[in-house]
């Protein structure tokens, strides 16, 4: 059965050949910048053109994993996300397409990190707190304070205040700071 960070790898080996922007969020940045926890999935976002899409399915199922181009194509129209399954493991990648003006400036902000022993990019840490912040469930509220804990002086508070306000989450923000 392969581990978890076997498939991260597996995944960011595919979209680096295939020189497709991607950033990887959700429990994988909030491991690296915050207090690692568990997870059933690795979440991504990618810029991923239509045309791409058969030879980017062909080099998953080459790996591992399991996606159709139907699948990928539809939510990525339908502006959504679509899920490749681990044929080697429980374990999947939950994947989005680049929708909002937040998510091309996430992408635009991402980071180049060294973790699990491969270069991958991440988002970056403000905006893994703000995607938590908007998504407001008791583990993303739990998740953004790990992440303002560890980060702490190195965040762009800045930044993360600016664009708080703006995703109406300013409040939060201010609490989960204090």
């Amino acid at each position: 059965m392969r581990r978890f960070d076997e498939v991260i790898k597996a995944a960011v080996s595919v979209l680096e050949k295939e020189k497709i922007q991607y950033m990887l969020v959700g429990a994988v940045a909030v491991s690296f910048y915050g207090v690692p926890r568990t997870s059933e999935d690795v979440d991504l976002v990618v810029v991923l053109p239509p045309e791409s899409i058969p030879r980017f399915v062909k080099l998953l199922s080459d790996k591992g994993f399991s996606v159709s181009d139907g699948d990928v194509l539809g939510a990525l129209r339908e502006k959504s996300h679509f899920t490749v399954f681990d044929r080697e493991s429980l374990f999947r990648l939950d994947v989005k397409g680049v929708y909002t003006k937040f998510d091309e400036s996430s992408l635009s902000r991402r980071k180049r990190v060294k973790a699990l022993g491969v270069q991958m990019w991440l988002c970056s840490p403000e905006d893994c707190i703000l995607s938590k912040l908007e998504y407001g469930s008791p583990k993303d509220l739990s998740d953004a304070q790990s992440i303002i804990q560890r980060q702490g002086a190195r965040l762009d508070k800045r930044y993360l205040t600016k664009e708080a306000r703006i995703m109406g989450v300013a409040s939060v923000l201010r609490r989960l700071m204090a």
